[in-house]
């Protein structure tokens, strides 16, 4: 058994009464229950009172708490502290047990557990059960988070490390007691795609539609907290949800998360949107507990990309803390220039864990008292692991702060103060993160910037359209709406009294002017009811309300006195506590009691000889570094040094530590029939695709037994020969006759490195600190060649005079190809581009003379310039590579073999009227000869079709004079499982990752599907009335949704797109669509939209705000002007319109400009000849321009021959 020495002088040796720790959890869609279980058990002779102290999320509502020893169970009482502490404190001294349960007042997300008068040889059980929010991370990421240890906390006022809540608890390097962890998830809203931990090893198994989640390994110490993270297939913008307490009680709640488009639609009617203008001041943790790499070094990294994404211009400042703080410079700010961004370059690359202590409340007082620039919000970025006791003194201070500044706060590290850091961004209207060790700080910097960046919509409102006839009573939670950032959840709750709720009740989100709806709820559309028992729904309602009351903002009280400020913290007190007790959920100022009484007269008076035994904490594996390097704290006296002691005489079989390079992969469920756990695996590659899982671990857990591999380098092979990239990407040459040679250009580089990085991650982090401070590059001939494997010569550039953008263009590709974490460095590039071309563009005019320019070759060097820019803010596959034939004024462009692009299509072509059945045929039904009601139709260069099998629910491939297909998705029935399809009415063939990309229309969501023995499907955007599908030679998929009445255009990889066309309601003016289906994208990615409700082709051009009909638009007819129902489109390489007139039973060409359109095939009535068709839907033509219609309601698909005569 471990003995823990009390203090530096005494010898005395103290049992460790707590024995293990276990968690139990239950995930529902938007929070989770958990029930956490502590063994005490008494070895001593004497009577005990064990004091423990804990973390918990400060927003989680506890709500029981139970005491279990022997075969009794006494389930303790909440009331207001000070009665409970009496009632405690009495019990004990009348000889009984006693059972207290506190939150500590001045950092909320710490707990205190005394167990009163624990007889020798007994055991305890002690249970606690809270609910608590889980929080969205990223798109369709929800993360749930454990704490389990409370990082030693530094006290300003006594000028060192102080144990936690005023007790006298130890730390210590391992502890005895280890935590068992078990989480059970229910079927969530959408298919639950990937189960992650970055802190722990975890093993899942299915089974009963349930996922359950356990540690991989056993006897796993609480030195940090408990991460799990569910990727989910789909995302639902708005839940509304139902709880009914009691016959008259009833607990709503609500969650929106406003789309990019919303919050840009609020953004242009809003009169409240904060300025634009930002100084962006940087306060950077560097007290003695973030010595460790995992947090000093995370920071470190997060400031040179923070540095290298600020705006030009700006204003910004750094400023280090730890007893004392330090600036960058003696003003508030200065302006991001050259000059100053390097010395805050050097100062970064200099900045360590050397300023002692964590006063954080200083460099904040000094913040309050010099005033943002004049014009400017600031906008101040925190990254510390908080680990200070004065968090209540930071907050107030925080809340004065609000009107003028918002903080955007990191927490780094296992176990950093969770109530500190999101308290501190929901105090000043900003925004909080984690970072754990293992995970990339690129994400996580870049979001939070962006929303810097950002303006946010402010004094939204919030509707709850409850009928007044059945409502007697209505609490709102919060009862001012926070404000609200593109793509970030905002829940919502309400509390009602009456005797029958109307389940018709709507929910809206709306910004100030009302002008603007950002979200609305359904209860009878999105249905989901928890059980009455539970009451998770108003106990997370009561627990919010409770936090927006003692966290609100400072008020001005009318008098300076401090008497009058007490009464008003006095009331905010009350408040508190009257919600406490009517919901039963613990809150500061209350406190939970339980009383075991006595009657064994023997008992009566054995508490006299009752010791203290305070359970010591084990120091989070951040600090541990703490007791290997003592003389950090030297600067706090000896008596510091006391509150970390450990016995040397334990030794902890703690992993390995290896060094991290990116956060390890997610499990990826299977739906295997044995439904075996799966056995730990630990991985730092890319995660592999199903059925292969790798279970999420930080690398710091890996076994020392365990190797890393090493990966090979995406960066190409060592052969100056080889290519950057694959021969079928897009190339674009520069010539520069007269020059001196590029190697003249490119002289010289920022910084020097004698030897390249060898693996990716370090290249990236090379290419970072050679960025400019304007986030452009200029790079050397040797970086060139390390990079792309060929000499500078291989790229010639008529930007003779700024070699920055060539150089640029170079790196962007690099990191579009094989580096994505490069990404969040860019935040600025587009507009730095922008006006690098326009300066270029301005000294090529004004030397036009010397180098015998002629004004009409100046505007074509200027429209290709801007064809240039537009390519490289929108980065395609392309490489550099040279081309002899290159001059000064072309830039040429050698796309890739396009995946979709003008057909070359003879204007005058004609088709042989007799089709030929390639695909079923043999009537609906679902063998393998017959498809049913098909929809979509794609035929690859091979001549094989891909036929969307709508009402089959499945893919099926048809090869050229095949008389079976063959199901290449979908096919296991009608349905939302990874395996399923319901009602697919489009798709697409990837050819560079080898898949198909769907419409699930059925399932309102987009999946990825392996072409080659593909299982399942993987969701890219979800929540989606999705139709029709395109992508472009820049990988952007476009998407029809049928039900919001427009087209949207999708990045590869997220979820959130840009309307380009329709997206004004429905309807018949030239900027709206009405259930629009299919659709071709051009090579000037302008958007033929078959516009099926309005009966015409509609065609919109990049950026138009309405459409130019070309098809149809004379209302709904058989005339040769007119449309009925049109389907498939293809546009061809001069502009004709093909498209399939469905209820017309005909394919029609279009003629640009053309007021009607001809009859190609077809139009010989209704049937089910060679040469009719019934309600032909889609078509698509083969290269040698022949032509296939999936023929609707003949179930089959006919090719029409090109007449070659």
């Amino acid at each position: 058994m471990l003995r823990i020495k009390s203090d530096t002088s005494t010898r005395d040796q103290k049992y460790v009464a707590l024995k293990s720790v276990a968690i139990v959890s239950k995930i529902h869609s938007f929070g989770a229950d958990v029930s956490i279980t502590q063994l005490f058990r008494n070895d001593e002779n004497q009577p005990i009172e064990a004091v423990y102290c804990f973390p918990i999320e400060e927003n989680a509502a506890i709500y029981s708490f139970v005491a279990k020893i022997d075969d009794r169970e006494i389930r303790a009482q909440l009331k207001e502290k000070i009665q409970a502490q009496q009632e405690y404190t009495q019990a004990l001294q009348q000889g009984h047990g006693a059972y207290l349960m506190e939150q500590d007042e001045k950092s909320q997300d710490i707990f205190i557990i005394n167990v009163g008068a624990l007889l020798p040889g007994k055991e305890c059980q002690i249970q606690i059960t809270y609910v608590t929010e889980l929080d969205l991370v990223s798109r369709n990421k929800i993360r749930f988070v454990v704490p389990t240890t409370i990082a030693p906390r530094y006290n300003p006022s006594v000028g060192r490390f102080s144990s936690p809540a005023g007790t006298q608890a130890k730390y210590i390097q391992s502890a005895p007691y280890t935590v068992d962890f078990q989480c059970q998830i229910d079927q969530l809203r959408g298919e639950i795609t990937s189960v992650s931990s970055s802190s722990h090893p975890i093993a899942i198994k299915f089974n009963d539609k349930k996922y359950e989640i356990t540690f991989g390994q056993k006897n796993t110490f609480m030195d940090r907290d408990i991460i799990l993270d569910i990727e989910l297939s789909t995302q639902t913008n708005t839940i509304l949800a139902i709880e009914n307490n009691n016959e008259h009680q009833w607990a709503l709640m609500t969650s929106f998360i406003p789309t990019n488009e919303d919050c840009r639609k609020a953004f242009s009617t809003s009169n409240n949107i904060d300025d634009v203008n930002n100084e962006f001041i940087f306060i950077v943790d560097c007290s003695g507990s973030m010595q460790d790499e995992n947090k000093i070094g995370l920071a470190r990294q997060a400031m040179v990309l923070f540095l290298k994404s600020l705006p030009v211009n700006c204003q910004f400042n750094i400023i280090r803390f730890g007893s004392d703080y330090r600036t960058l410079f003696n003003n508030v700010t200065e302006k991001y220039n050259e000059q100053n961004s390097r010395q805050a370059e050097q100062l970064i690359s200099q900045m360590s864990a050397d300023l002692g202590g964590t006063e954080l409340l200083r460099p904040l007082q000094w913040l309050q008292n010099q005033a943002p620039v004049a014009g400017h919000s600031r906008q101040i970025l925190l990254l510390t692991d908080g680990e200070i006791s004065n968090v209540t003194e930071v907050m107030n201070l925080c809340r004065s702060m609000s009107t003028s500044s918002r903080i955007f706060s990191f927490g780094l590290g296992h176990s950093p103060s969770r109530s500190l850091i999101k308290g501190l961004a929901r105090s000043t209207n900003g925004r909080f993160t984690f970072i754990p060790p293992g995970t990339s700080v690129d994400i996580h910097v870049a979001e939070q910037l962006q929303k810097a960046l950002e303006p946010c919509i402010t004094n939204v409102k919030i509707k709850w359209n409850i009928p007044s006839s059945t409502s007697s009573k209505l609490q709102t939670i919060p009862t001012v709406v926070p404000p609200v950032y593109a793509n970030d959840r905002l829940l919502f709750y309400a509390l009602v009294e009456n005797n029958q709720f109307d389940h018709f009740t709507t929910v809206e989100l709306w910004n100030h002017e009302e002008t603007v709806q950002l979200g609305l709820a359904r209860i009878d559309r999105i249905p989901e009811t928890i059980d009455k028992d539970n009451q998770l729904i108003a106990h997370l309602a009561a627990k919010a309300l409770i936090q927006e009351i003692t966290h609100s903002k400072e008020q001005h009280p009318g008098s300076k006195q401090l008497r009058v400020q007490q009464n008003i913290e006095d009331d905010r007190k009350k408040q508190a506590i009257a919600i406490s007790l009517k919901y039963n959920i613990l809150c500061p100022y209350t406190a939970f009691i339980g009383i075991e009484t006595r009657t064994d007269p023997s008992t009566k008076n054995v508490n006299s000889n009752m010791v203290l035994r305070e359970i010591p904490i084990e120091i989070s594996a951040d600090d541990k570094i703490m007791t290997r390097l003592p003389s950090l704290f030297g600067t706090f006296g000896s008596s510091s040094i006391s509150n970390l002691n450990y016995s040397s005489s334990t030794s902890c079989n703690y992993p390995t530590i290896l060094p991290q390079q990116s956060e390890s992969g997610p499990f990826y469920p299977t739906y295997s029939n044995n439904q075996q756990p799966f056995q730990s695996s630990y991985s730092t590659a890319i995660p592999p695709p199903p059925p292969t899982c790798s279970f999420g671990a930080s690398p710091s857990y890996f076994p020392s037994s365990f190797g890393l591999p090493q990966q090979p380098s995406l960066f190409g092979s060592t052969s100056s020969n080889d290519s950057l990239l694959t021969d079928n990407c897009v190339s674009f040459s520069f010539a520069a006759p007269n020059s001196g040679g590029v190697n003249s250009i490119f002289s010289s580089s920022m910084t020097e490195q004698k030897t390249w990085p060898s693996n990716d991650q370090d290249i990236v982090r090379h290419l970072i600190n050679l960025q400019k401070f304007d986030g452009l590059w200029n790079l050397s001939n040797d970086d060139i060649q390390n990079l792309c494997q060929k000499p500078l010569t291989s790229f010639h550039s008529i930007l003779s005079n700024d070699s920055t953008i060539l150089t640029t263009a170079i790196i962007r590709q690099v990191a579009n190809e094989v580096c994505r974490e490069l990404s969040s460095s860019f935040v600025t590039f587009a507009t730095d581009l922008d006006f690098k071309l326009k300066q270029l563009t301005q000294k090529i005019i004004e030397c036009r003379k010397d180098n015998d320019f002629a004004d009409q070759e100046i505007q074509v060097f200027n429209e290709e310039l801007k064809r240039l820019k537009d390519i490289l803010n929108k980065p395609p596959d392309f490489k550099l590579e040279y081309d002899s034939t290159s001059f000064l004024h072309q830039i040429r462009l050698n796309m890739k073999t396009q995946l979709l692009r003008s057909r070359n299509l003879n204007v005058n072509a004609k088709w042989i009227q007799q089709g030929v059945t390639v695909a079923g045929g043999n009537g609906q039904g679902s063998g393998m000869n017959q498809i049913y009601d098909p929809r979509g139709l794609c035929v690859d260069n091979d001549q094989t079709a891909y036929i969307a099998d709508y009402s089959n629910h499945r893919i099926v491939e048809w090869k050229s004079g095949a008389t079976n297909g063959r199901v290449v998705a979908g096919g296991n029935g009608s349905g939302n499982r990874p395996d399923q399809l319901h009602s697919p009415t489009d798709l697409i063939i990837d050819e560079e990752r080898d898949s198909l990309i769907i419409c699930n229309y059925g399932n309102k969501r987009v999946v990825r599907w392996p072409r080659q023995n593909g299982k399942s499907g993987e969701t890219i955007i979800s929540n989606v009335g999705c139709f029709g599908l395109a992508m472009n030679d820049h990988e952007f998929l476009y998407v029809s949704d049928y039900d919001r009445h427009e087209v949207r255009r999708y990045r590869i990889g997220e979820n959130q797109g840009i309307v380009v066309a329709g997206g004004n309601g429905q309807g018949n003016r030239l900027d709206q669509l009405s259930n629009p289906t299919f659709f071709f994208v051009d090579g000037e990615h302008s958007v033929f939209v078959t516009d099926w409700g309005n009966h015409r082709v509609i065609k919109w051009m990049p950026d138009a705000k309405q459409g130019i009909i070309v098809a149809g638009g004379q209302g709904q007819g058989n005339r040769a002007n007119q449309l009925s129902y049109p389907g498939g489109v293809v546009v061809d390489q001069s502009g004709t319109v093909y498209v399939a007139d469905q209820s017309n039973n005909r394919i029609m060409r279009w003629s640009e400009g053309a007021t009607q359109g001809s009859v190609i095939v077809g139009g010989n009535g209704e049937g089910s000849g060679s040469n009719q068709l019934n309600c032909p839907i889609a078509l698509s033509f083969d290269r040698e321009s022949n032509l296939y219609v999936n023929d609707r309601s003949n179930h089959r698909v006919q090719m029409f021959k090109i007449d070659q005569d």
